[in-house]
């Protein structure tokens, strides 16, 4: 199973994953291949995604 978030709202140039953990405090790993640029208008034309963690997973979005 697959968890996938739309983000709104984003800004252009910066790219966002959907890190994943087993703890709330991290570390949270975002899957190669799973950053996605937004374009120069600020929209991301792809969902995040991550792949889901049993019962207890946590996410977080992350930019660089």
């Amino acid at each position: 199973a697959t968890v996938r978030v739309w983000l709104e709202n984003v800004k252009s140039g910066l790219t966002y994953g959907l890190g994943r953990s087993e703890t709330p405090v991290g570390p949270f790993v975002v899957e190669d291949g799973a950053w996605v640029r937004a374009d120069a208008d600020g929209v991301l034309h792809k969902a995040l995604t991550a792949p889901k963690i049993g019962p207890q997973g946590f996410y977080r979005v992350l930019v660089r």
